[in-house]
């Protein structure tokens, strides 16, 4: 399951059941309905590609979209020939910024919307999402940097799911990473749900012991605290405090940045717990060829704390990537068991 090109994707629209359209021709508006012909494209399988704007533009008229709005052309009534992009939750508003607008759609979708939870960072007052993302830029290059295979050796292959090791010459600690393909029948926006719900990672993950919301503003930033169970008799259980962010991005896929959180009055350390620190990490979620599957990677250099030598730590950096495949594990028994 191959990820598109960056030069097709620049060509291609793609559309998956429930989610906004993200990747659009040059000239073509994100509000936009596109319909096209084509006996390929079923109410199971939504995808349209094109070669060009051009093509797309030829293939339809003024009077068929205004049509293909007019009969709520929703995926159940399409009948494989017309794809529209916009939903009643997927109304744009005026001047609203484009990771804004995505952002509000997906979580909503993803049920992600949540009061406000805490003392709210002056870095967001007055800011759009969109600008607030860009003041984070140097985390986000650093998780896409951490994509690139360059470098990295394959350590072990669990169940499809294949984790990796790299040294970094900046960094005393291993980097890990983890690839695995995982299906989102409802789109991107149940993965990140499902990868971002801290409670019930004590279903899927036994070295989870507890997990607390310490700050929350949506769409912004969340802060969790997270307990974690001791690798052996010999070492301490670890906590980690953690701010996580989300950025959408227009060829479809979505970032998730995690770091150790800055806020002295929230990284307080527990009795009975060593401080971990996640120095950089997070997930990547991409589309693939197909629909319903998406290519997840969870990477990230993690800083153990106390007393375990580099040596060994860096022996088992591995271990972290392997929480990806024990959620992959548990998220197809749960659809499974939902099937039943």
């Amino acid at each position: 399951d191959s990820v598109p090109s960056s030069s097709h994707l620049s060509t291609e629209v793609r559309v998956r059941r429930f989610d906004v359209l993200y990747m659009l021709p040059p000239d073509v508006t994100e509000n936009e309905i596109i319909t096209k012909k084509s006996p390929d494209i079923t109410s199971e399988d939504l995808q349209l590609s094109a070669t060009s704007n051009a093509e797309i533009q030829s293939s339809i008229s003024n009077k068929e979209a205004e049509k293909a709005i007019e009969d709520n052309t929703s995926p159940a009534s399409q009948k494989g020939d017309v794809v529209e992009v916009k939903g009643s939750d997927a109304d744009r508003q005026p001047d609203e910024p484009w990771q804004d607008w995505t952002s509000r759609v997906m979580l909503g979708r993803a049920k992600m919307v949540n009061p406000p939870l805490g003392k709210r960072r002056p870095s967001t007052e007055g800011l759009t999402l969109e600008q607030y993302v860009a003041k984070h830029d140097q985390g986000w290059n650093q998780l896409l940097a951490m994509d690139s295979m360059e470098g990295w050796s394959l350590n072990r292959e669990v169940e499809g799911t294949e984790i990796y090791t790299k040294q970094d010459p900046d960094k005393p600690f291993s980097n890990f990473k983890a690839i695995c393909m995982l299906e989102a029948r409802e789109g991107i926006h149940e993965l990140v749900a499902g990868l971002s719900n801290a409670q019930n990672r004590k279903h899927w993950d036994e070295m989870f012991l507890d997990s607390e919301k310490l700050e929350e503003h949506s769409p912004y930033y969340r802060v969790n605290y997270t307990q974690i169970e001791a690798q052996s008799l010999l070492t301490s259980r670890r906590d980690l405090c953690l701010i996580g962010r989300v950025r959408w991005e227009k060829d479809g896929s979505c970032l998730m940045l995690i770091e150790d959180s800055d806020d002295p009055a929230l990284n307080m350390g527990r009795p009975g717990f060593v401080r971990a620190k996640m120095l950089i990490g997070g997930y990547i979620i991409r589309p693939t060829e197909k629909p319903e599957i998406f290519k997840v990677t969870w990477t990230g250099c993690i800083d153990p704390g106390g007393w375990i030598p580099t040596a060994i730590a860096n022996l088992v950096a591995w271990k972290q990537g392997i929480t990806l495949r024990k959620y992959a594990k548990w998220a197809e028994e749960t659809k499974q068991k939902t099937k039943k």
